[in-house]
């Protein structure tokens, strides 16, 4: 940090440091507040798939506006009952990213749909994976959503700018994970 004359300037002293990180502030995350990405940033009991997402990389692509995907979620409170917080804090990159792609469909699907058809397979973003979505009837008459014989659909649909949102009750993991 000398200069060529060989005396301090204020030049030599200044370093390039952003103010936040000066100041040891997150810089602070933008996002649009009508996506899928920004409906799972705003609720609080989402913050384990907000983090999923984050570690697969994905956060960006649920913000934008062509996502039009449907994505299966499921709450903290859940997810810490059934896993334990460690599983998902000490997942890699590859994991989350297959967990992630596998609560993926690759378009739209609204729960008249769902319901219509009393059984179908659905792509998932994850290559060469697909869910099989049933609908069954319990005794009071009512119908409800299972998937892949691992969960079931306990909300309506959430509809975003870019996409559609299910809670479940349970994470949904490939068949040979």
């Amino acid at each position: 940090m000398v200069s060529y004359h060989g005396y301090w300037n204020y030049q030599d002293l200044i370093q390039s440091y952003d103010l936040e990180d000066k100041r040891r502030f997150p810089p602070k995350e933008k996002y649009d507040k009508n996506t899928v990405y920004g409906y799972i940033c705003d609720s609080p009991q989402f913050s384990i798939f907000k983090h999923l997402l984050k570690t697969a990389n994905l956060e960006k692509n649920a913000d934008h506006p062509q996502f039009n995907s449907t994505l299966f979620i499921c709450d903290d409170k859940t997810l810490f009952q059934l896993y334990g917080e460690t599983f998902f804090m000490n997942m890699d990159r590859d994991t989350a990213l297959n967990i992630v792609k596998f609560h993926m469909l690759n378009r739209m699907i609204g729960k008249k749909t769902l319901l219509y058809n009393k059984g179908c397979l659905v792509q998932t973003k994850r290559e060469s994976s697909q869910i099989t979505i049933d609908v069954l009837t319990n005794e009071k008459g009512e119908n409800k959503i299972h998937i892949n014989q691992q969960a079931f659909i306990v909300s309506d649909e959430i509809k975003r700018s870019n996409g559609l949102i299910y809670i479940i009750d349970n994470l949904l993991v490939p068949e040979n994970f």
